[in-house]
């Protein structure tokens, strides 16, 4: 393989990742601004509950046991550095 085709193919997958990355980020963001907007108008405990049991369930479907697994653990990991959203508390 050449010089020139290694840095094609470079060139090609930085540009697939990027177009993954962006795609991740507008996702992202998407459904940041949505969940705002959903514990705006509703109790933001029921909106998380909501979302997590969601979650958990495409993990578990989409996951081998193995990986599932290790998804929980790094889900349960990352509880201190998890920060919270823009919306005021109900208290």
């Amino acid at each position: 393989m050449s010089m020139e085709h290694t840095k094609e193919r470079k060139d090609v997958v930085m540009a697939d990742m990027f177009k993954k990355d962006k795609k991740l980020n507008d996702l992202y963001q998407k459904m940041y601004r949505d969940l705002n907007k959903l514990c705006e108008k509703n109790d933001p405990l029921m909106v998380a509950g909501i979302m997590m049991a969601q979650a958990i369930k495409i993990y578990k479907t989409a996951l081998p046991a193995e990986d599932f697994e290790r998804m929980m653990d790094t889900i349960a990991d990352s509880k201190d550095i998890v920060k919270p959203l823009n919306t005021p508390t109900l208290n």
